[in-house]
């Protein structure tokens, strides 16, 4: 029996014999008492009608005389923990179950059981396998010591933190498409103040897309000192982490699957969700324009206006007014706009040409057959260039038609002398098997003795 219904029993036993435990009775008075308590009814703990005898009630009276309410207690049994039904293995083995993984309901342990012929069919309830695991910690809020703790914490000032996620959103026409697809929403929130820093739908999410959502964002209040990211590529491309790295932004990523590591922006995407997206009018909102003015709109107007009891009842906006007073604007937009460059590699084919995103573009001649960096502005995707040592060279789009009419001649490099070395394999070996070279090297010894001689 558990304890709190242990101790429910002990204080509806004193609340019958509370009456007579503290009288000072004389020899004889006790027994009358107690024989007209034991003519009435009493309704249990549980809600079930009871009735006891005047020799029950007797052996209450003395346990408490003796040992207060504990001896009240109704006793434990003494095979308490041991399953009869079951063996000591079959214990261990449910036990080794669950910890390889707590996911497994007591249900899918037996069916297991079952199955492996460890267990005939239906010979133990699931009650009882749920009450060995009780028993042994793993099951309930018990199983919740070997989580990680989880604690309540909060950013020191505005822009310390951003918490940065992704939503999938609703179907808008796309216009390059002619199609609906699915609109992409990124969201970044300031931890301190609790402030929607920017949400922006689009129909990619890459980094490309998150790059340009958090240019956007920083243009409008400040640069961050860290992000907290989830694992998505969109989040860890190399881009993200170089642009970061230029404006010593910290990255921060939550464990796999720990959507709890980012509470307050999960919290954000509740909201959202609530009030803005499930209460569109898909009538009027048809294009990725109209829901990235009504997202605007609310953000602006609503959720960065309205009071947050995790703020004390102040707005984000109010605290972000008071207290942003630390952070660190964008001085020179110029400059910004350089570190927000994408880049690619891609192999360029015999015909001069390379593939980027569905499009074909021409690079110099010189590239072919060699892997080269294609660069593109991320807030002006459509200016591309490809790195050519260090100089940076604009690309266009291939022209089929206009290429009909190019002249295909290849220029030529300037052609230089080539030298003479008067070796040739198949001679050197001849005059090696004859001694030609020998004789040959002889004859000019004695050629420089002789000259020697004259001179001397």
């Amino acid at each position: 029996m558990e304890q709190k219904k242990r101790e429910k029993e002990a204080l509806f036993r004193l609340s019958i014999i509370g009456s007579v435990v503290n009288r000072d009775l004389k020899r004889g008075e006790l027994r009358p008492l107690l024989e007209a308590l034991a003519k009435k009814t009493y309704t249990g703990p549980n809600g079930n009608p009871r009735i006891f005898s005047w020799r029950t009630l007797e052996r209450w009276v003395g346990l408490y005389r003796k040992g207060g309410f504990p001896a009240l207690l109704p006793k434990q049994r003494k095979d308490l923990g041991s399953v009869k039904a079951l063996s000591e293995e079959t214990v261990k083995l449910i036990l080794d179950l669950k910890r390889e993984d707590p996911g497994r309901s007591a249900a899918l342990i037996r069916r297991e059981l079952e199955l492996a012929d460890k267990i005939s069919e239906n010979a133990v309830s699931v009650t009882t396998i749920s009450r060995i695991l009780r028993r042994n910690g793993l099951s309930g809020p018990k199983l919740e010591l070997e989580v990680p703790a989880r604690y309540r914490w909060v950013a020191s000032q505005c822009n310390a933190l951003w918490q940065v996620d992704a939503l999938h959103g609703p179907k808008v026409m796309d216009p390059k498409t002619g199609k609906k697809r699915k609109a992409i929403i990124f969201g970044l929130l300031d931890d301190r103040s609790r402030l929607a820093v920017r949400l922006w739908a689009g129909f990619h999410e890459t980094q490309e897309a998150f790059l340009y959502t958090f240019y956007e964002a920083m243009a409008r209040r400040g640069i961050p000192d860290a992000l907290l990211l989830d694992n998505h590529g969109s989040f860890r491309g190399h881009d993200v982490r170089v642009v970061c790295a230029n404006l010593k932004i910290r990255l921060v990523y939550t464990r796999p699957g720990d959507g709890p590591g980012k509470g307050a922006v999960e919290r954000l995407w509740r909201s959202f969700r609530a009030m803005c997206l499930n209460r569109l009018d898909y009538g009027k909102v048809k294009t990725v324009d109209d829901l990235n003015l009504r997202i605007t709109t609310w953000v602006e107007e609503e959720y960065n206006q309205r009071p947050h009891s995790g703020l004390g009842g102040r707005t984000p906006m109010d605290v972000w007014s008071r207290e942003s007073d630390k952070v660190q604007w964008v001085e020179d937009y110029g400059a910004l706009e350089v570190l927000f460059t994408a880049r690619v590699t891609r192999k360029v084919l015999k015909d001069a040409t390379v593939t980027f995103r569905g499009k074909i573009y021409e690079v110099p001649t010189h590239l072919r057959r060699r892997k080269v960096t294609l660069c593109y502005s991320v807030l002006n995707p459509e200016r591309i260039w490809v790195m050519d040592g260090d100089t940076d060279v604009p690309i266009r789009e291939v022209d089929p038609e206009a290429n009909a009419s190019r002249t295909r001649k290849g220029s030529k490099p300037e052609e230089k002398p080539k030298p003479v070395t008067g070796l040739n394999a198949a001679e050197l070996l001849l005059d090696k098997i004859l001694g030609r070279r020998e004789k040959e090297n002889k004859g000019k010894e004695d050629k420089k003795e002789s000259h020697d001689e004259k001179a001397a």
